[in-house]
């Protein structure tokens, strides 16, 4: 999409500048159709008696991956901070084992909250294991109500 020029101070909006205006609002709503639609992200979560509806770009996504170095415990754990970007509720969140080096390890998340969540690798052997974990939470921001 093209960019609209800022008028300079003292421009008069003459109907050139406001039809280019109103074109850029047009085609950011046929290109974006989930974001220029009512509340399409719908939240559903342990701690909500109610599912919460937001506009999709109320939504907040943060992704990390984090390496859990080799160790001889057949349990390794790591919490993970959602700081300084906290949510408003405790959010969806969602963790994928990459490259493991057991491939019968298993990830599971516990303690999850507003400000972070604790990421849980069990390996069937307590041989050097290690990981690294992709982590994803989805939620409303702390800053949006």
């Amino acid at each position: 999409m093209a960019r609209v020029p800022v008028p300079q101070q003292g421009q008069p909006l003459d109907l050139s500048y406001i039809s280019t205006l109103a074109n850029a609002v047009n085609q950011l709503s046929e290109e974006g159709a989930a974001l220029a639609q009512g509340n399409n992200f719908i939240l559903k979560g342990r701690l909500a008696d109610t599912p919460s509806s937001y506009k999709l770009y109320g939504a907040q996504v943060i992704a990390q991956e984090i390496l859990f170095a080799a160790g001889t415990s057949d349990t390794l754990e790591q919490t993970v901070s959602f700081s300084p970007y906290n949510f408003s509720t405790p959010p969806i969140v969602t963790a994928t084992l990459i490259n493991p080096s057991n491939n019968k390890a298993i990830v599971s998340l516990k303690n999850i909250t507003s400000s972070s969540a604790t990421v849980i690798v069990k390996f069937p052997t307590s041989e050097d294991n290690k990981t690294s974990v992709s982590v994803m939470a989805i939620g409303i921001p702390s800053n949006v109500s």
